[in-house]
């Protein structure tokens, strides 16, 4: 999650006509609430946060778990565990590592950090969130580990990613949104005896890496296309865009997600290298969502682009379940 650990209600105006994105794709709204959050939300000071942590204990980062996220293209955050290593020039101001190390001291970063898995309780709700979907009919988007990275070389998280990926297999009406900036070892951690099949291929998984330079998207795009028959779509996540990319390898992509760091000290993104990268998405007809221009006030910047919100999400055909898991 990103920013505030207490969900908002938003709402994402789509573009204004459907013939503004490609086909090949269907505009979304920003992911409606499915209850009715209170009236008064309190917005907690950095002491008060420190001391429901010593209240909490390890089920203080679980706050950071959204029912509704805050991010602005998916429904549901679920971390199944915390931490994590910087690996590119993109991680250089992690804002999980900022909220969870820094400022909680729940998790160290790090090559020789710690890992720290989430609770019992708390893995079972993409349980009811999928037991919801199934309900209203319809497919809802979760994304997986803004905390971690799933598929980060560690001793003690391949028990854990088989854990997460049974979890997986059991929710099929949610649509598993797996962000890595390590394509390449995807191939060799990619369960499969989680299923009484050898197909790798799952459905409702969407597969994505971080790129946001020219060198990361030709280095992270090839890898993350070797994944092609693994999953129906595949993104790309540009954010933090650093500087223009006016090459981004965009065959066998489906989906592009643009937008600028946030926080303290945040870089600055320039309008005309995200407009470059929707003209390409556009030519190549690729989804594009543009998330936010960030900076240190990220609310007062605002998602717009060129005077209207960017909102395309693709819609591969997947089945909708009709049974819940046991």
């Amino acid at each position: 999650m990103e920013g505030s650990a207490l969900a908002a209600r938003l709402g994402i105006r789509s573009p204004r006509s459907p013939n503004e994105v490609p086909r090949s794709v269907v505009e979304s709204t920003a992911p409606k609430p499915f209850f009715r959050l209170p009236s008064c939300i309190h917005w907690y000071s950095a002491s008060v946060e420190a001391a429901r942590q010593q209240r909490c204990g390890p089920g203080f980062a679980e706050t950071f778990a959204m029912e509704n996220s805050t991010i602005e293209w998916t429904h549901h955050t679920f971390n199944p565990w915390m931490g994590c290593t910087k690996v590119s020039p993109l991680c250089s101001l992690c804002y999980a590592e900022t909220m969870m190390d820094t400022r909680y001291g729940r998790v160290q970063w790090g090559p020789r950090g710690t890992r720290v898995r989430t609770s019992t309780d708390y893995w079972r709700k993409p349980l009811r969130w999928h037991a919801d979907a199934v309900r209203a009919g319809e497919r809802r988007r979760v994304f997986c580990a803004s905390l971690a990275d799933v598929f980060e070389v560690r001793d003690e998280l391949p028990s854990w990613r088989e854990d997460l990926f049974r979890l997986i297999d059991r929710t099929v009406q949610l649509n598993w949104l797996l962000l890595t900036k390590r394509p390449e070892e995807v191939g060799r951690m990619w369960p499969r005896d989680t299923r009484d099949t050898d197909d790798p291929r799952r459905d409702h998984v969407w597969l994505g890496t971080s790129v946001g330079t020219q060198e990361t998207a030709h280095t992270a795009i090839p890898r993350l296309l070797e994944s092609r028959h693994r999953v129906p779509v595949l993104f790309l996540s540009v954010e933090p865009l650093l500087e223009p990319i006016p090459d981004l390898p965009l065959q066998g992509i489906d989906w592009v997600i643009v937008g600028g760091e946030s926080g303290h000290g945040a870089r600055p993104m320039d309008e005309a290298w995200v407009l470059d990268i929707q003209r390409q998405c556009d030519q190549a007809g690729v989804a594009f969502f543009f998330k936010q221009w960030g900076g240190v006030q990220k609310k007062r910047t605002g998602r717009e682009l060129q005077g209207r919100t960017w909102d395309a999400v693709p819609s591969p055909s997947s089945p909708l379940a009709t049974t819940f898991p046991s």
